[in-house]
């Protein structure tokens, strides 16, 4: 949703998500192997306390790209960019990522106004493998 990635279309939009400001923790993994590799950006609109969409990128050993979004619906459900719900983010994630280990963690602010994405501050931070 608010990762660009050409060609792909989702039931979530970015026209779906409140104007204002948000947070995005981009969390990068890696694979035991290290053969694959996933980025999870979560969205927290600032000043809440909760997480209301998440965009999710693998990249495989055969370079293949795989993308879904993520969107937290007005009934507390989460919502992936095909249309199946679940009560919780985790229930819609794939079970392989739970194998992965975090590489390192980013973190900017940005707003959303009129359907346009303005970035505002990042910081980029690693982590000890």
């Amino acid at each position: 949703m608010f990762t660009n990635v050409g060609g792909f279309e989702s039931l979530n939009t970015l026209q779906s998500i409140q104007h204002g400001e948000y947070r995005e923790t981009a969390s990068c993994y890696q694979s035991k192997d290290g053969l694959s590799n996933a980025v999870i950006k979560e969205f927290q609109r600032v000043g809440d306390d909760f997480i209301c969409a998440c965009d999710l990128l693998i990249v495989l050993p055969n370079q293949d790209v795989l993308f879904r979004d993520f969107m937290l619906m007005p009934d507390g459900t989460w919502r992936d960019s095909y249309g199946s719900r679940a009560g919780s983010l985790a229930e819609l994630l794939p079970t392989e990522l739970s194998d992965f280990r975090l590489v390192s963690r980013s973190n900017s602010e940005f707003s959303i106004s009129n359907g346009t994405i303005e970035k505002i501050d990042s910081a980029m931070y690693g982590l000890e493998p």
